[in-house]
């Protein structure tokens, strides 16, 4: 789908309950925004999903080291109780 002219700026997010390091990798190698654990903390992930109405940069770099110019870099926000991203678009801090 990234290849894709529609998909480039297409928010993935991973919802599983697989939650180790390497499940978490390969949810960034497969092209996601950013990862989930189950049971999903619904608050959190609002805030998430509310915050993606934000300008993202144009520019940047995924957890894994690729460059990107689409606005899907690394830098997770701090959305508070450790909930699982593995990367995401990069935000503003949600409290």
């Amino acid at each position: 789908m990234r290849a894709e002219a529609w998909g480039r700026s297409m928010v993935l997010i991973a919802l599983t309950g697989w939650g180790q390091e390497g499940d978490r990798r390969r949810s960034n190698e497969a092209g996601f925004d950013s990862h989930w654990v189950k049971p999903l903390d619904i608050e959190l992930f609002t805030r998430y999903i509310e915050q993606l109405s934000e300008p993202a940069p144009k520019t940047g770099t995924r957890a894994n080291g690729e460059a990107v110019a689409d606005g899907c870099a690394s830098g997770a926000p701090d959305l508070g109780g450790g909930r699982a991203q593995l990367w995401s678009r990069p935000r503003a801090t949600v409290t």
